[in-house]
């Protein structure tokens, strides 16, 4: 049978620190997506104005 390990504590300081630095991280990727999509989107909004 496994073993369980108990529940996870952010008590290490260098465990914070790399939580923190994951959190931008997704953070940073989440607004490039973001704007990534919405550049898209307004890109074929124009070509649709101008061909049409």
């Amino acid at each position: 049978m496994a073993q369980h390990g108990g529940a996870m504590t952010t008590d290490d300081p260098e465990l914070k620190a790399f939580l923190q630095a994951r959190e931008r991280v997704y953070g940073g990727f989440l607004t490039f997506v973001t704007w990534s999509i919405v550049g898209i989107v307004l890109l074929l909004i124009l070509l649709a104005v101008f061909l049409l």
